[in-house]
């Protein structure tokens, strides 16, 4: 999916190739050459310009994983009962100007065209930073077992029955969620793919 940013001429000019492929790929059905793949690739880089181009290529994205994996989509969509879908995503950095994610998240994807709705409905953003000046400053750890986070947002202090939690970071600030999250009574998930209350980066953990 194009992002929304993309200017008038750019949008035009990636329609017009994608149509260029998708004829190209026509003639490659009598001539040599992949043009199936063209065709394919020529008609989703048109639509990928058109507001129905990419719902329609959203909804044949899902209907792609439904076939080739519908026992895992089932499986996601029961761990994932209604109360909990609304995310909310916190970010720690040092310094404001290394909030790489601020703009797009508070900005461009609450106006999304497709997602913006959704974002300005279930998405919550909780940015701090630890070393200068901010509306929010300090070390997660901290602003959440202090209840700072949840009560920014109305909301009450986690709780294992009702939400789940994906942790990423280095090793120490995971270890350090893993033990606010454990003696909360939260259950980590052990393997890709079991169930539990949440899940934490194993790229960089400690042995």
């Amino acid at each position: 999916m194009e992002p929304t940013s993309s200017s008038p001429l750019e949008r035009a000019l990636k329609i017009v190739l994608g149509v260029l492929v998708f004829v190209a790929g026509v003639a490659m059905l009598v001539l040599p050459g992949p043009g199936l793949l063209a065709m394919a690739g020529g008609a989703a880089l048109a639509a990928s310009q058109l507001p129905q181009g990419r719902r329609l290529i959203a909804r044949v994205r899902i209907w792609a994983r439904e076939r080739t994996d519908p026992d895992r989509v089932r499986s996601v969509e029961q761990r994932l009962p209604s109360e909990i879908v609304p995310r909310d995503d916190t970010e720690q950095i040092r310094r404001v100007a290394d909030l790489a994610y601020h703009d797009y998240l508070t900005e461009e994807l609450p106006n999304h065209e497709l997602l913006g709705e959704t974002i300005r409905e279930q998405f919550r953003y909780f940015p701090t930073v630890t070393r200068e000046d901010f509306r929010h400053r300090g070390r997660l750890t901290e602003l959440l077992t202090d209840g700072t986070i949840p009560g920014t947002f109305g909301l009450p202090p986690l709780n294992a029955e009702t939400d789940r939690a994906m942790l990423c970071g280095g090793p120490s600030m995971l270890a350090e969620f893993r033990d606010i999250l454990d003696n909360r009574g939260f259950q980590a998930s052990k393997h890709i793919g079991d169930v539990g209350q949440y899940v934490f980066e194993r790229a960089f953990v400690e042995h």
